[in-house]
């Protein structure tokens, strides 16, 4: 069948992938039935740049075309000004708002200003999208716009989507704005709303019932909670915790808040087990039952990683068990046996983002083994020198053993500072012990979970408690032997024997090229994103052929530095 007989609706369809905006602009010129289709899409969104060579700079800007071209302009849904480009050449701000007239579907507008003194254009520039359609307005400013402009910004009606990120000057949080949006806004951003008061929040999302996703930064934290209970419809949320801010009892009853699918959450410490009462207060935040989508967390402490509690682990693996896809904490440290909980009981697990203390990748391949759908792993991997069982170990290791068989009194999940030896989740042990070497992988991911065991399979590998000694925090290696749930794995993972020098997150001595594709490969597995520290591994199944012999389907992984980082 040839291209002529290919419906223009599928050319359609296949075009609205391509990215690129160079590739978008050969099409136009291959065919005038591609152009019709291409035109609209290269039109869709236009941005202003400029641009640096030789000493030189250039100024990139769609305005002349589409002055010599009025009919490109009705293709335009999306703008970006920036007051860098108004700033450099000062004669073309008046065909940049004569072709921006021209622009009567256009939907967002996005405006760019990191100078120190605000930008005259931005006056004409609200004057003429006042008379446009305009359903998404985005502010990001460095100095601010002045009482004026803000006045006219908030005549603004009918705006389903706001983002307001003004530096300087006092914080621009929809004052006076939100009664003309009560019937239409659904997404909000504000990006400085530190010294607000709570009670002034409150009043003002308490005429947004409509809202969706929200962003808010600098927000007083005990002021989230009652906020969520005036947006029923929420189900996106973004924000600060303030340690400093929360004056409310962890023991208080909190409002109910919407039904959350994705919570991104950002903060700081100087405690490595976070900001006092941030657990709870997070957990308070999405209490519904199988609601949680993703999960995101954002933290630093200025003397590590921070450590995620198990308690608020295992809470919200058994809470979002069935819905939790994505569960990104970043360089915040997980225990093995955790991330083991994690794996096991969120079985729509897709995403994992985290840190860990491991002695090698075959720890990390029996943690994550019943993760049959997850698809990215990205691990800040502390190596630890792998440790001999000796016999001083027997006694601490049987009772320890015996303890884990009593789960009718699990501990409570407490939201303290007392630094002690963390415990392992509560575990059940085959009745018939097997014989097992804590040096080797034993699993087998395809084997069934008893119809319902709450508890991850029983494993083998060594633990790491974190203790308080008179110099300060440390990891103590004791060797945890475990009874094995799974029979002899047909899978074997290279052993790199360390020494104890050789715990450093960027030793990539203790991971090869080999480990990282038999994790990828191991049955009913999906993973095919890796990543370990900086460096990230993505494999894929590719067609090899050789003019020889024919061709063959070969499984690829290749290896980059993460440019996210």
């Amino acid at each position: 069948m040839s291209t002529m007989d290919v419906p223009i609706e599928i050319f359609a369809h296949i075009i609205e992938l391509v990215i690129d905006r160079r590739d978008l602009c050969s099409i136009c010129l291959a065919s005038h039935t591609l152009n019709a289709i291409a035109t609209p899409l290269l039109y869709h969104t236009l941005d202003s740049r400029t641009i640096s060579r030789n000493h030189n700079t250039f100024l990139c800007h769609p305005s002349s075309t589409l002055l010599r071209k009025p009919h490109l302009a009705k293709h335009v849904r999306h703008v970006t000004e920036t007051g860098a480009v108004h700033a450099l050449s000062p004669s073309t701000s008046d065909s940049i708002f004569d072709s921006l007239r021209l622009c009567t579907s256009l939907y967002s507008f996005t405006w760019i200003d990191n100078d120190q003194s605000p930008s005259h254009a931005i006056h004409n520039i609200i004057t003429i999208l006042s008379s446009l359609p305009l359903r998404a307005l985005t502010i990001r400013t460095r100095a601010d716009l002045g009482q004026h402009v803000w006045k006219r910004i908030s005549d603004f009606k009918n705006l389903q989507s706001v983002a307001v990120w003004s530096m300087e000057g006092p914080p621009r949080v929809l004052q006076g704005w939100a009664e003309h949006l009560s019937h239409s806004l659904t997404h909000l951003e504000l990006g400085r709303c530190a010294g607000v008061p709570p009670s002034i929040l409150i009043s003002i999302f308490s005429h947004l019932p409509l809202l969706t996703s929200l962003l808010l930064k600098g927000a007083n934290s005990s002021s989230i909670p009652p906020i969520l209970a005036l947006l029923p419809n929420l189900v996106f949320l973004d924000t600060d915790f303030l340690p400093t801010s929360l004056s409310r009892s962890p023991f208080t009853v909190s409002p109910i808040p919407p039904r959350l699918t994705h919570l991104t959450i950002r903060t700081g410490s100087v405690d490595l087990l976070g900001p006092q009462n941030l657990w709870w207060w997070i957990s308070n935040l999405v209490p519904h039952k199988n609601t949680l989508h993703s999960f995101t967390l954002n933290a630093f402490t200025v003397q590590g990683a921070i450590h995620v509690p198990r308690g608020f682990l295992l809470d919200l693996a058994k809470t979002h068990s069935l819905t939790l896809s994505h569960f990104v904490v970043g360089v915040a440290q997980l225990a093995l046996p955790d991330l083991s909980a994690l794996c096991y009981h969120c079985t729509e697990i897709q995403t994992i983002g985290c840190g860990v203390a491991s002695p090698d990748v075959s720890s990390i391949a029996r943690a994550t083994a019943s993760a049959h759908n997850l698809r990215t792993l990205k691990l800040h991997v502390r190596w630890m020198p792998q440790v001999a069982s000796t016999p001083s170990h027997k006694d601490e290791e049987e009772e320890e053993e015996a303890s884990l068989t009593d789960d009718t009194n699990p501990a409570p999940f407490h939201d303290n500072h007392m630094h002690q030896p963390s415990p392992l989740p509560a575990l059940s042990l085959p009745s018939t012990p097997t014989a097992s070497s804590p040096g080797t992988l034993e699993l087998n991911s395809s084997h069934p979970r008893p119809s319902g065991d709450l508890h991850p399979p029983v494993l083998s590998w060594p633990r790491f408690d974190t203790l308080l000694s008179s110099d300060g925090l440390m990891l103590s290696n004791s060797l945890q032997r475990f009874n094995y749930n799974f029979p002899v794995n047909q899978f074997h993972f290279p052993v790199h024997r360390q020494s104890p020098a050789s715990t450093s997150s960027h030793d990539t001595d203790s991971h090869t090229l080999a480990d990282v594709r038999a994790l990828m490969l191991r049955p009913d597995s999906s993973l095919r994103t890796v990543g370990m520290g900086e460096e990230i591994y993505t494999g894929r199944w590719v067609l090899k052929t050789d003019a020889g012999q024919g061709s063959e389907i070969v499984f690829e992984v290749e290896r980059d530095l993460d440019h996210e980082r």
